[in-house]
């Protein structure tokens, strides 16, 4: 007992030492507190003296929203500060040139010292606004920020952070400033403040839109007007606030606000804002993308009475098509739409690439023919056999969307694939792929013309070559030009326009009825007349590309025309005219009646011991007739080596330069072909006749150059040839001379044709803009995103397969003719 009565004194001393402890150490802290509240106020009180100021009188009595106020602008080198922004936790505000803020409790007592957020560098005349959760300030920035880009009329917004401890969060330049706006608003429901500003001399107004999340201000504006004027739109300067009028829901369930404000348009999903001037939004639906994203189809009227689509979000327009607006569509790459149900797929499509805001839609259908849309993979669509039309096994077939829109078959079961499962890849370095290029010597015999870079037919005096680089300027376009000195005066015939060198100057005297064409490659270049003479008062014009000569009088009157292939130079004969064409010269008398024709002459030459670079197919040699024959750039040249002489013979360009000619030995006839025209001779060189087949429209040329383009195949038992010519499969006879379109599929990269089987076989990719999407991985394998299909043509019947294989491969081979499974082949990257 005496025990447990020790045990409780201890227990009772140790609370009372505690409690003595505790008592103690409450009243040190509020003695500190009370030193820290009393040293804050002091250095408060020291602040508001400087600025000259009662800081709490300030909060109490002046609002934070400054654009309602009658004066918007403010100094940011007041000593008067300015309260920007106030809460029940912290304010903000402005004076000497620096922006503070300050923490403050429920009853709007300063807790803290002024922190600064950011310093002004010079007297800055600002604006502020309150984006949600977000301050706006903007001014005109000082001469030294916009000094380094020797930009004037600059402007510099900063963004804060409206939390409990306020940050900077963005610091932008911009060649915008608050004076420029013309009025705000605020979209309910979003982040974003949308500014419109004059530009250009208050001539036209754009909408910027700022973006606290992301610090980014954007471009808001749908570009359907060129400009905007300033006197179409309502200056104020009070923000306006406009709540959402719509709220379509898509397909994905995402959501699209539609805000109006009498004027205009706004759209707004997610982060996306776009505003639509003088268009109001009449009806909206859901569309699908290739890529299986969902956005909003809209229907809109301008003021004037125009109606247009607006794909929202891609700012594709194009002319109104009420079909559109029923059922559910299909949106492509290449301005095609497509809607598929029991019996057939229907086809809008625009044509891309012109001004879509004046042209209307074709329409097209293919039949279901025996199957039923079941779903989509990816961009294929997949079908089902409709066994209540047509008893099969039941397996899955596909066709790419892309298909079904851009070919021109009427029945779908041309385009139905099958998948491939297990397709054979082999990876070869890009070292072991096959060279494109041989090297092979060439004769040194000189062109038409020893300037033949000019076109000219004697040395060009300095003069009037500065007068020529004065009058054309240097560009991407390669003018047709034929310059000439005829009477001791100096020509020039730039494409149609034929100019007279006077006074260091270029003087037009007349344009020419001449043909122009051209070649496209990296670059464009113009082909037409390739000489011209003056004889007495007439004058006498090889209008090569249009095949024929016409004698001109000197009021420029077309006398008399002579038919003729491929005219290149012009000679005076003897007091007649001699027309050298293709192989052959004809002599003429002054009013173009041929008075002799015979075979174009040969010179004496050598082969060059330099070597010149051919594409395959472009130099061929005739071992058994000692004759060789090549192809540069619109001359065939044909070289026999027992005599060592030498002609050349202008036969045209290739429109498409990246495409290539082939020069074969078919039968006992040489064949000499371009992307247009087919040049049969016999061997000895003489000219048979020329098999014409203009390229299509539109056409894979240029920057959508398909890959197998100008690629051929000779069939030597049916005696046809398959050539690659942009988006379609030309098979020409060279019996007949007939010329058949055997596969046509726009805007889809067709591969180099090979001829297997009894087939014409090819690689084919949809959606010929994915090769610039398309990126090989570390390990070289196909990207699965992407589909390549096998295209099979029986070259009898022209019945098509298609086989499918997922990814994305470059090249097609068969290493046996009996091997059922092509293999593919992914060039490995060194």
């Amino acid at each position: 007992m005496k025990r447990k009565n020790k045990v409780y004194l201890l227990w009772t001393l140790i609370f009372v030492v505690v409690m003595c402890v505790g008592w103690f150490s409450l009243y040190t802290l509020h003695s500190y507190r009370s030193n820290v509240s009393k040293q804050l106020s002091e250095k408060n009180n020291q602040l508001l003296e400087e600025t000259s100021i009662d800081l709490q009188q300030m909060m109490n009595e002046q609002s934070w929203r400054i654009w309602e106020r009658e004066n918007q602008t403010f100094l940011t080198h007041t000593q008067q500060a300015v309260l920007l922004f106030q809460n029940n936790e912290m304010a903000i505000y402005v004076a000497n040139n620096e922006l503070y803020y300050v923490t403050i409790d429920a009853g709007q007592t300063i807790l803290s010292s002024p922190v600064t957020l950011f310093a002004w560098e010079k007297d800055t005349a600002a604006q502020a606004w309150v984006n949600g959760e977000y301050l706006v300030i903007g001014g005109k920035a000082s001469e030294e920020i916009v000094k380094e880009d020797e930009q004037l009329d600059q402007g510099i917004w900063i963004t804060i952070k409206l939390d409990i401890e306020p940050e900077l969060v963005s610091e932008n330049i911009r060649n915008y400033y608050p004076e420029q706006i013309w009025n705000a608003t605020f979209l309910e429901g979003t982040d974003s403040l949308l500014f419109q500003m004059k530009f250009d001399h208050k001539k036209y107004l754009r909408t910027i839109i700022h973006d606290p999340q992301v610090a980014e201000w954007l471009y808001a504006d749908s570009h359907l007007l060129e400009e905007w004027m300033v006197e179409s739109a309502a200056q104020t300067k009070d923000v306006r606030l406009l709540a959402a009028t719509t709220r379509y829901t898509l397909t994905d369930n995402q959501q699209v606000l539609v805000y109006e404000d009498g004027q205009s348009t706004f759209l707004q999903q997610n982060n996306i804002i776009r505003k639509y001037e003088q268009f109001q939004l009449a009806n909206a639906s859901s569309i699908s993308r290739y890529d299986q994203s969902v956005t909003l189809l809209g229907h809109f009227k301008r003021t004037t009475g125009e109606q247009l689509h607006i794909i929202f979000g891609d700012e594709l327009y194009f002319p109104y098509e009420p079909r559109l607006m029923k059922g559910e569509w299909f949106m492509l790459p290449t301005f095609n739409f497509i809607q598929m149900n029991e019996q057939y797929i229907h086809v809008l499509n625009y044509e891309a690439g012109l001004q879509l805001d004046s042209l209307s839609p074709t329409y097209k259908r293919i039949a279901m023919d025996g199957v039923r849309y079941v779903g989509q993979q990816g961009s294929l669509a997949i079908f089902h056999p409709n066994l209540e039309v047509a008893q099969n096994d039941g397996a899955e077939m596909y066709a790419n969307l892309l298909d079904l829109a851009n070919s021109s078959e009427t029945s779908i079961r041309p385009l139905l694939a099958t998948k491939i499962a297990e397709p054979q890849i082999k990876k070869v370095s890009m070292e072991g792929m096959p060279q494109e290029w041989s090297q092979h010597p060439i004769a040194d015999s000189p062109l038409t013309h020893d300037f033949s870079d000019e076109n000219a037919n004697d040395e060009i005096p300095e003069a009037i070559l500065s007068a020529i680089n004065e009058t054309f300027r240097p560009s991407d376009y390669s003018f047709s030009k034929a310059i000439r000195r005829l009477d001791k005066e100096w020509y020039v015939l730039y494409e149609q326009q034929l100019y007279q060198y006077n006074n260091d100057t270029l003087e037009e005297v007349t344009r020419l009825p001449i043909t122009i064409l051209s070649t496209i490659g990296e670059a464009v270049g113009g082909y037409g007349a390739k000489d011209y003479l003056k004889h007495k008062e007439h004058w006498y014009i090889a209008d090569t590309e249009g095949n024929r000569v016409i004698q001109l009088n000197e009021q420029w009157k077309v006398l008399a025309t002579l038919e003729t292939n491929k005219p290149s130079k012009l000679t005076k004969y003897k007091d007649q005219l001699k027309i050298t064409g293709l192989t052959t010269e004809t002599i003429v008398d002054w009013n173009l009646n041929v008075q002799s024709s015979q075979q174009q002459s040969y010179t004496t030459a050598k082969l060059n011991g330099e070597l010149h670079g051919f594409k395959h197919g472009e130099w061929w040699e005739d071992k058994e007739q000692g004759r060789i024959w090549y192809y540069i750039q619109g001359y065939l040249h044909q070289f026999n080596t027992n005599t060592q002489q030498h002609r050349e013979i202008y036969i045209g360009h290739l429109h498409n330069n990246l495409a290539q000619a082939h020069i074969w030995l078919a039968g006992e006839q040489v064949m000499v072909m371009l992307d247009q025209q087919l040049h049969r001779f016999e061997r000895n060189g003489i000219y048979i006749d020329t098999i014409y087949y203009p390229r299509s429209n539109p056409d894979g040329i240029y920057d959508t150059n398909v890959e197998g383009e100008g690629t051929m195949v000779w069939d030597e038992e049916t005696n046809i040839v398959y050539i690659v010519q942009g988006y379609r499969i030309l098979a020409i006879s060279l019996t007949t001379g007939g010329v058949t379109d055997i596969f046509n599929q726009n805007y889809a990269d067709i591969g180099t044709i090979q001829l297997v089987n009894n087939n014409i076989s090819f690689m084919l990719r949809s959606y010929i803009e994915e090769r610039y999407l398309i990126r090989l991985p570390h390990d070289d394998q196909p990207d699965l995103s992407f589909y390549t299909e096998i295209v099979e043509i029986d070259k009898v019947t022209l019945d098509q397969s298609r086989y499918v294989v997922e990814g994305y491969s470059n090249q097609l081979l068969w290493t046996e003719l009996e091997v059922a499974t092509p293999i593919f082949v992914m060039p490995t990257i060194q």
